[in-house]
């Protein structure tokens, strides 16, 4: 696995065109951050703060206009606010008619910031190249020196 991380991060990096290194995508535009926000799923919640996902939905264009300039901000300053690093824990029941009073029967899911899905987004779609390109080469690597293994 951290092969498969370091070749992502090499790839990555030899996109990036900013002196330092370190910022992948200090270039957001409105139209990325518009299609980030539109492939957002409707009435999702981080569950800390009561940001929605409807907010950014439905907000005006000035929202997608200046929000890129606060995306950029972060990127290029490496900075970060502390509910981007705050993640809630939500218990969801595992599969129907199964006693909701033991704990097995449950999953946790965790719900993170709606401005960290935004970000989440426009890095999936920026870099889905390199990502798939890593992945089934290293899947077919894989598949090369396990001919008889079998995905379970």
């Amino acid at each position: 696995m951290e092969t498969l991380k370091s070749r992502i991060h090499k790839e990555i990096d030899a996109r990036c065109t900013s002196p330092s290194g370190n910022a992948h995508m200090h270039d957001i535009s409105v139209s990325q951050v518009r299609d980030a926000i539109h492939r957002l799923k409707s009435n999702k919640s981080d569950g800390t703060v009561g940001h929605n996902t409807t907010h950014l939905k439905y907000g005006t264009d000035k929202l997608h206009v200046y929000l890129p300039f606060v995306l950029k901000a972060f990127c290029i300053t490496q900075s970060h606010l502390k509910v981007f690093l705050i993640s809630t824990s939500v218990p969801i029941p595992k599969a129907n008619g199964k006693s909701v009073h033991a704990s097995d029967n449950y999953r946790g899911i965790a719900l993170s910031s709606v401005l960290c899905k935004v970000i989440d987004h426009i890095i999936l779609s920026r870099n889905q190249d390199i990502l798939m390109h890593v992945t089934i080469s290293s899947a077919s690597k894989l598949a090369r020196q396990r001919p008889n293994a079998r995905l379970q």
